[in-house]
């Protein structure tokens, strides 16, 4: 009440209303493992993430090993998300929501996975990506490389053995302006 800006001849009447409780502040990245191991329900996690979260690779393994079923999925989540900052969180509660068997997923160390399986399709979604755009970037390349040596009047051996490429694909660049082999 006393950090409120209020005119001395209202506070009688707020201070009725506005109850002056104590409070102690807990400051939970702080705390020891042996502490955080007294937690039993999904708070725990929330403790070692706050303790742990600068130091990825320890926290990644001390939630991987973590076996205990969560109660609290979707609200663990969104306090993980809260606290970092990191959409990820919500990815991770999207699947959860999204599965139909719920029990699958109700343990930290299965929901890490599930955030892995989703990076491993992207990242291979990206590869693919990124080798086709390769691919096409070197098919043009031997194709005007192929056309100059040509036009320098090199056979079609000579240019197979400078590019690297089979004389039949050669023939192919060539003949058709394709670059099948």
């Amino acid at each position: 009440m006393d950090i409120l800006d209020i005119p001395e001849e209202n506070k009688k009447f707020w201070r009725q209303l506005i109850h002056d409780y104590k409070i102690t502040v807990i400051p939970m990245a702080d705390q020891p493992e042996e502490i955080r191991a007294k937690y039993q329900s999904d708070y725990k996690i929330i403790a070692d993430y706050l303790a742990l979260h600068k130091n990825k690779k320890e926290l990644m393994r001390h939630l991987r090993k973590d076996q205990r079923e969560i109660i609290h999925v979707e609200q663990l989540l969104d306090m993980l998300r809260a606290l970092s900052g990191d959409r990820r969180f919500d990815t991770i509660k999207e699947y959860y929501v999204n599965n139909e068997n719920k029990e699958e997923c109700n343990k930290m160390c299965l929901l890490l996975d599930m955030c892995e399986q989703e990076g491993i399709r992207k990242g291979r979604k990206e590869g693919i990506r990124k080798g086709r755009k390769k691919g096409i970037q070197e098919g043009i390349f031997l194709f005007q490389k192929a056309l100059r040596l040509e036009a320098n009047g090199k056979t079609k051996k000579e240019i197979a053995k400078e590019l690297k490429i089979s004389l039949a694909m050669v023939e192919n660049i060539l003949g058709t302006g394709h670059l099948s082999s």
